[in-house]
This record gives C-alpha cells, structure tokens and sequence, in this order.
C-alpha cells in the first residue's frame, strides 16, 4: 500500500469514528443516559465536555437543549465546557446558553 493510499484509509477510519448528530440524539433520547454522565469514572468528563473540545457545535446544541444538562459541571481539571471549548462557534453557543438561563431567571 503506498502512502497515499494508507493516509486516505487513516481518514475513511477517522472519518467513521466520528458520531452523527442522529446517532448522538437518539442515545440521548433514551431518559436511562443522562446528558451529565461521566466517562471516564472519575475524570469530570461529561458529553458536552468531549464534543466542546472536540470543536463539535452541532452536539454542543444538541446537548444544550436536554432537560437537567448542567454546563457549570467541572472535569477533574477544574474545567467546566467552556473552559475546553475549541472555536468560536461552540463558545458562542455555550455563551448563548448563559445569557438564555440569565435573562429566564429574572423574569
């Protein structure tokens, strides 16, 4: 196998690995998985933690709209998601959360 050959089937294999936004709501849509799990036992690291750092918006969101997602929970670095948050975009929609829960809680 040359060499560009086995780059390219390194990347069809990341490329598979990565989780589709479907696949990550219907896990999600089962109330046995909470939005807050940790994995692994005793790293703080929950699903919003993971997909912030990974640069993944579109699960951020979808993690962000869950009923109980606490996004103030701190790995066992002491970071919460945002403070893992790769990109603009996901901060934004983190930030976007704050202000949400602010302007809800005084009214």
């Amino acid at each position: 196998m040359d060499q560009a050959s086995a780059s390219s089937s390194f990347i069809g294999v990341e490329a598979d690995l990565v989780p589709k936004v479907n696949t990550v709501a219907l896990l999600l849509s089962h109330r046995a998985i909470s939005p807050n799990g940790v994995h692994p036992p005793g790293s703080g690291t929950t699903p919003l933690h993971l997909a912030a750092s990974l640069s993944r918006v579109d699960i951020v969101d979808l993690i962000l709209e869950q009923d109980g997602v606490n996004d103030t929970l701190r790995d066992s670095h002491g970071r919460t998601c945002k403070d893992v948050a790769k990109g603009k975009d996901v901060t934004k929609a983190i930030e976007g959360l704050f202000l949400l829960l602010f302007l809800l809680d005084m009214h």
